[in-house]
């Protein structure tokens, strides 16, 4: 071999090994052993509450923890509410303060809460309170007030947080509260952004504010306050008007905003079909036909759908309902005259035999949120009275005001129209 052909084998014989080292690599890397640098510049880090999410609602009545409900009151008091504390065992309530001599008539009150206020307790796993309110309403938010309180109504903490929009409900993992607000774009495609915000309960960091995710939609979606193991549910939804202003859900697409920010769909309603989001106890959604009285519910996890229970066709169910230890509590909208209906997997539709009169019409007592040990808080009736307060004006005058009345029941007792129920005390007895 002379040196020529020396030199080319020697250049063939390099070649074929780049070539080889190459084909290892990229037969490394597909594999999935790509270099530490490179997983890191293309995956990023996947956050996580630190514990199980729960939804805080502003449209709850209470908040509660064991035999302690955390309610705001109707009756106003130097232009602007009390919260209050009952006792879920007694029906008995007071004023959500402790301090000395006080005589909760003013808004001096611990308790005192101004008028016009978003607001939301949310009792966290060490015994205490976290209490966020201000006033949130898109395009004039101010900033929010969040104190961290001891069960008497202490106050043992308080910070000032930026300005946040508060959209009817807020989630704790107990060491965060978190929220999620719309962000609108300017251009044709009118995107809305979904920001995940997290406002901090930790000591060091009490009140500070983070975006911590975001996802990007074309149309609106509302939050009913549904937690999932990967994610919060938010939903599309068409209402049509029912009687007397009633929103009929109609149609609709159920996603899952998930902590990766992805956004898979769980469930979708066709045009005669409606999704039902329990917005009081149980993670579920369920979805019903108005054409065949089929009831499903949702795997929350898979999205499959099985049969609940069999309903009449063509119920016109209203928004709000109750899901607890396996009965399910919809709200019936019937035209002259409203109801409640109660069913198990499997079962009958029941009705409670008891009536009350509401806005002048009659229909069955309301179950309105679940309690723990598988108690509901039902609306009974509203009480009307005359009341002075001052007017815009600042000055004294007299109206006609009302407070709901609430008692607490078993499903049990609400089914058999038990009268042995717990009445809630009214505000005017307290």
């Amino acid at each position: 071999m002379n040196g020529k052909q020396k030199a080319a084998a020697l250049l063939l014989g390099l070649l074929l090994l780049v070539g080889c080292g190459a084909a290892e690599t990229d037969s490394t890397e597909s594999a999935g052993y790509a270099p530490a640098s490179q997983e890191q510049q293309t995956e990023p880090q996947r956050w996580r509450p630190a514990g199980s999410m729960m939804p805080v609602s502003g449209s709850s009545v209470c908040s509660t923890r064991g035999d302690t409900a955390w309610l705001k009151g109707d009756v106003q008091v130097d232009g602007g509410f009390l919260w209050q504390t009952v006792d879920l065992k007694t029906g008995e309530r007071e004023v959500f303060c402790a301090k000395k001599g006080c005589t909760h008539t003013d808004r001096s009150c611990d308790g005192w809460l101004e008028l016009g206020n978003d607001d939301y307790l949310c009792p966290l796993p060490d015994g205490t309170l976290a209490l966020l309110y201000g006033r949130g309403l898109p395009g004039e938010e101010e900033p929010l007030t969040l104190e961290l309180r001891d069960e008497a109504g202490r106050v043992l903490r308080s910070a000032s947080v930026e300005p946040e929009t508060l959209e009817g409900v807020i989630y704790s993992d107990g060491v965060g509260l978190y929220l999620v607000h719309r962000e609108y774009s300017q251009t044709e495609n009118g995107v809305i952004t979904h920001v995940l915000v997290r406002i901090s309960l930790e000591s060091e960091s009490f009140g500070q504010k983070q975006e911590i995710a975001h996802w990007e939609n074309d149309s609106e979606r509302f939050l009913p306050g549904i937690c999932t193991g990967n994610g919060v549910l938010a939903a599309k939804t068409a209402f049509e008007q029912g009687a007397d202003g009633v929103r009929i859900p109609m149609g609709g697409v159920l996603y899952e905003l998930a902590w990766d920010r992805s956004q898979p769909i769980l469930a979708q309603a066709g045009e005669r079909q409606a999704l039902w989001l329990p917005h009081s106890g149980q993670a579920a959604a369920f979805r019903y036909d108005y054409d065949t009285g089929m009831l499903e519910q949702v795997d929350l996890e898979t999205g499959e759908y099985t049969l609940f229970a069999q309903l009449q066709p063509g119920l016109l169910l209203t928004e709000g309902a109750v899901f607890t230890d396996g009965w399910l509590f919809c709200n019936v909208s019937g035209g002259a005259q409203d109801f409640t209906i109660a069913v198990q997997r499997g079962g009958h539709p029941q009705h409670s035999p008891m009536q009350i009169v509401l806005n002048g019409r009659q229909q069955s007592p309301v179950v309105r949120q679940a309690l723990e040990g598988g108690r509901l808080l039902v609306q009974m009736d509203q009480n009307e009275f005359l009341e002075q307060y001052l007017d815009d004006d600042g000055k004294l005058t007299e109206g006609v005001t009302s407070e709901f009345l609430w008692g607490i029941f078993t499903p049990e007792q609400y089914l058999n129209g038990d009268t042995s129920y717990i009445m809630v005390e009214s505000e005017r007895e307290m």
